[in-house]
């Protein structure tokens, strides 16, 4: 007895189209959203002005790895990995070298950071 093949059937579409089928075709149709979302216009006229300074970006640097100089080190109390991560991203950026370890000073636990290059 010869074998039917089985119809596949395809999942739901992810879009939010209308799906007709004609025959083995599958036809989307368009989606209108609505009338005034297709329709509405801008309310406000934009005027251009000159004379206006941009914004000056400020760097929010939390570690001191752009001043320091070979040899210079510092202390602080975060443990998380934080610091070895910031410093890893400073050598990529820019060439440095650091090493980072994690120290009690002063009954204190926290990473200090080494420039070595």
């Amino acid at each position: 007895m010869p074998m039917t093949p089985q119809r596949r059937v395809d999942p739901p579409p992810m879009h939010s189209r209308k799906q007709t089928i004609i025959g083995d075709a599958k036809v989307l149709e368009p989606v209108v959203l609505s009338a005034r979302a297709a329709t509405s216009a801008p309310t406000d006229k934009i005027s251009i002005e000159r004379g206006i300074p941009a914004p000056v970006l400020h760097a929010r640097n939390k570690y001191p790895f752009q001043e320091m100089l070979v040899g210079d080190s510092f202390f602080c109390t975060q443990k998380d990995g934080s610091v070895s991560s910031s410093a890893a991203w400073v050598q990529k950026k820019h060439g440095f070298k650091f090493t980072c370890r994690i120290v009690v000073e002063n009954g204190v636990k926290g990473t200090r950071c080494w420039r070595v290059k």
